[in-house]
């Protein structure tokens, strides 16, 4: 689906995304909500904004100005990575960032994608063919990505991995993922932490003029080229004059509104996303300079209704060994569809319009003792959930969000269903069928295997409501194969850049986890290859 710039200008404040989040002041003084849709029909260069009335308003008067040779604008991964890479190659940068700290999603991540690289070259790993991946996304995708950002991508894969390396980040070890090749290569200690502070630290050596708590509130155009930035910091506005800028702001995945509208998603129980400050800024400057709307898509996660992120319920969100069903009491789906990818469960989930985990008393005191068979995020298999106990009877008080609870109890299945609302009497009869499935030791129904068929017989039982987390955005400003940022016509927009989540071109459905990591290894990758180019850019 491709974004309309209309719907998006008019609609990132009007639906809550900038104000609902505290975040109003990423608009321009003075400019509301439509700011950008005049520029963006009319084809106007960006050196004033219509208000709502159609007033025109010029650039916001800089109380600050800085002379730089590259902005970058999002200090996440991508961001990180384009500052420290510009500033390697000898450009005087500076970075902006809305929140209080560096690193945005990228502490989030357990590791990157990389084939060729110094560690699997350590580890004797053989990398897969490059063909052979862009064929698997080929396919998840429907054939409809390109094939040139992938193969841009995966030749500097492994050279962004060596880059990490010099810079200090440690690379713990290299692993197959739901049944990928070899290519995932985990941070230290099975995340990304100390990737992020070796990132941050990189700034501070290189002399990056880093300022925090200051959004990007637009860019400035001369003669068709972006040459500069407008920040709003606690001082006043800040205007960056640059040769080059370079967006890496973090999508739009904290507007839920944006994320129905633009991937279509049913938002109606989705969860606050992992950095509610990613409401699409990038975008909205972007489509003012002229830039081009592309496809997007969500990096989503199926979880329980609430904030169990980092909790022994997080581990049996969307898990296994666990009966599924729906809002008719039916299963739906194999339930160790996880097993193969969990982006494939998050496609079953959504299809219901009400998705519940179920088990019994005895899988509970199991589950408490033993833990789970699967890995979930960092909590790793059959590790004791010891917390899971008090979790459960803190989440049973709690109250309904949006008309859903995230765990049910109840003494009979029939009770349990009529507390989740859903069909009891087909509830009843699923879960006798699967108990005889259970008991034959083969899922006749659905082809689950054997190892996760648990009878669902002793109480109390309990249900756990699966729901939806965008966790981030992927897309949105239209890029060429090098990340420049293009117009309708694919001309390039001179000294603009855009990467990371706000501008990927790898995927048109959503995240495969069949190539695991591919999310922060292209931020990584985009970010450095971008700062180099803004770097020699601005020489120029």
């Amino acid at each position: 689906m491709e974004i309309a710039r209309r719907n998006f200008l008019t609609g990132a404040a009007a639906m809550g995304g900038l104000a609902a989040f505290g975040l109003a002041g990423c608009a321009p003084k003075g400019a509301q909500a439509d700011a950008g849709e005049a520029l963006a029909e009319t084809g106007r260069e960006a050196s004033a904004t219509a208000t709502e009335g159609g007033e025109v308003t010029p650039e916001p008067t800089p109380d600050i100005t800085i002379d730089v040779d590259v902005v970058v604008i999002g200090g996440g991964a991508s961001g990180l990575c384009a500052a420290i890479s510009a500033a390697q190659n000898g450009a005087k940068v500076i970075l902006f960032e809305k929140q209080a700290q560096l690193g945005g999603n990228g502490m989030m991540p357990e590791g990157l994608f990389a084939v060729n690289s110094p560690k699997q070259a350590e580890l004797g790993i053989e990398s897969p063919r490059k063909i052979d991946i862009i064929a698997n996304e080929f396919q998840f995708n429907n054939f409809r990505i390109t094939y040139d950002y992938w193969s841009n991508y995966i030749d500097g894969s492994g050279e962004s991995v060596a880059w990490l390396l010099d810079l200090g980040v440690v690379i713990e070890r290299v692993e197959s993922m739901f049944g990928s090749p070899e290519v995932f290569h985990y941070g230290e200690g099975g995340h990304c932490e100390q990737m992020i502070e070796t990132l941050i630290a990189a700034t501070d050596t290189l002399g990056i003029d880093v300022h925090l708590n200051t959004p990007a509130i637009r860019l400035k155009q001369e003669d068709g080229a972006v040459v500069g930035a407008y920040a709003e910091s606690p001082e006043g506005i800040i205007l960056a004059n640059a040769k080059a800028v370079i967006l890496t702001s973090g999508g739009f995945s904290g507007d839920t509104e944006k994320v129905r509208e633009l991937v279509g998603y049913d938002t109606t129980y989705m969860q606050t996303p992992p950095n509610p400050a990613n409401v699409g800024d990038g975008m909205r400057m972007a489509f003012e300079m002229g830039a081009a709307s592309a496809p997007a898509a969500c990096l989503t996660a199926s979880r329980s209704v609430g904030d169990v992120r980092g909790t022994d319920l997080f581990v049996i969100s969307a898990g296994q060994p666990f009966l599924w069903l729906n809002e008719l009491g039916h299963r739906y789906v194999w339930e160790d569809l996880g097993t193969q990818s969990m982006t494939l469960v998050v496609r079953a989930n959504m299809a219901q319009k009400k998705a519940f985990s179920i088990f019994d008393g005895e899988e509970f005191e199991r589950l408490c003792n033993e833990g789970a068979p699967l890995k979930r995020y960092r909590t790793l298999a059959h590790t004791p959930l010891t917390n899971l106990a008090d979790e459960i009877e803190q989440a049973l008080e709690a109250p309904e969000i949006e008309g859903a609870k995230l765990a049910y109890r109840a003494d009979t299945i029939e009770e349990l269903a009529e507390q989740m609302g859903i069909d009891a009497e087909e509830a009843v009869k699923s879960v006798e069928r699967y108990n005889e499935l259970c008991e034959k030791g083969v899922d006749e129904d659905f082809g689950k295997a054997a190892e996760y068929l648990i009878p669902v017989k002793t109480p109390p039982f309990y249900g756990f409501r699966e729901t939806l987390e965008c966790q981030t955005s992927l897309g949105g400003i239209d890029i060429d194969p090098f990340n420049h940022v293009v117009d309708a016509e694919g001309a390039v927009i001179p000294g603009l850049w855009a990467g990371g989540s706000d501008a990927s071109k790898l995927t048109m459905e959503s995240y495969n986890i069949e190539v695991p990591g591919s999310l922060l290894g292209y931020c990584v990758y985009s970010g450095r290859t971008m700062g180099k180019a803004a770097a020699e850019y601005a020489k120029a």
